[in-house]
């Protein structure tokens, strides 16, 4: 009778991880039911989610180089959390309480600050800094049952933030992920509800991405890149509450650019779909 149980409980684990990392197919600006039709600049690509089946809580720290610190607390079962760190004066913090969460900090750099916080069961996050970044701030906090995160960090003195709540067992997680390859800049995400997709690029500096989804199937898209000899940088603010929403961003800022791009969008309801693309300045 205990084998039986194991089997039907592993058998469950399983689907609900196939459910997890399968259920989002923004690719082409399609959501996650298939009925948000193409919004051009719009896709979210899916990054292999690879979750630990097992009974037991593990936990594997990895440190080379001087001065680092590493600190892993999880309470449950079936946990698995992954640390690497490979410079100097790296601080991660990782906390699970649950069932089959997943977590992994790849930390390349410098003085480098990761905190990872997941309450609930089939959670995925991982964090990944770049070979000699420096002072970048990278923080996950994921409660409820299938969300997934992503944050890739390359440059220095970076902010990323990613919280995602989905209560509900019987609902599909959500799904984030966040680029930075530059300095100072500030990304964040909020999800709440379920089967929202959030994508935030940014490649330059002194940008800011955030994007608020409240509901389910909402797609965020916000692209930014470049940067100005007179300063101009990038602002991207979207606000999605509702179904089967879609906001694409796409901005550029050129060397010789004199001004900010800034975007707004607010959405309240359902199936609205809205396109920004900027470019400030002269591209010779």
């Amino acid at each position: 009778m205990k084998n039986l149980f194991l089997s039907v409980a592993l058998l469950f684990a399983t689907s609900m991880v196939f459910a997890q990392v399968q259920s989002y197919t923004h690719n082409n600006g399609n959501g996650g039911n298939g009925n948000n039709g193409n919004c051009d600049g719009c896709s979210i690509e899916q990054l292999s989610a690879d979750l630990y089946l097992g009974f037991d809580n593990k936990s594997i720290i990895e440190q080379y180089g001087d001065d680092n610190f590493a600190e892993v607390t999880q309470l449950g079962f079936g946990n698995f959390s992954f640390v690497l760190q490979d410079q100097h004066d790296g601080d991660i913090t990782v906390l699970q309480h649950g069932a089959w969460n997943t977590a992994k900090v790849i930390d390349k750099g410098e003085y480098n600050e990761s905190e990872i916080t997941q309450l609930g069961k089939f959670n995925y996050a991982k964090q990944e800094f770049g070979k000699y970044s420096d002072g970048n701030e990278a923080e996950i906090e994921q409660n409820g049952y299938g969300n997934t995160a992503f944050q890739f960090v390359n440059g220095d003195d970076n902010e990323a933030k990613i919280e995602q709540t989905n209560s509900k067992w019987y609902k599909r997680g959500n799904y984030a992920v966040q680029y930075q390859n530059g300095d100072d800049n500030i990304a964040k995400i909020e999800q709440d509800g379920s089967d929202n997709a959030a994508k935030q690029v940014q490649d330059g500096y002194d940008d800011f991405a955030l994007a608020i989804q409240d509901g389910k199937d909402n797609v965020s898209v916000q692209e930014q890149r470049g940067w100005s000899f007179f300063g101009g940088d990038n602002k991207s603010l979207v606000f999605q509450h509702g179904e089967d929403n879609m906001a694409c961003i796409d901005q550029t800022m050129w060397m010789n650019g004199p001004g900010d791009n800034f975007s707004k969008v607010t959405q309240c309801g359902d199936d609205n779909k809205a396109l920004v693309t900027q470019v400030n300045g002269v591209h010779f």
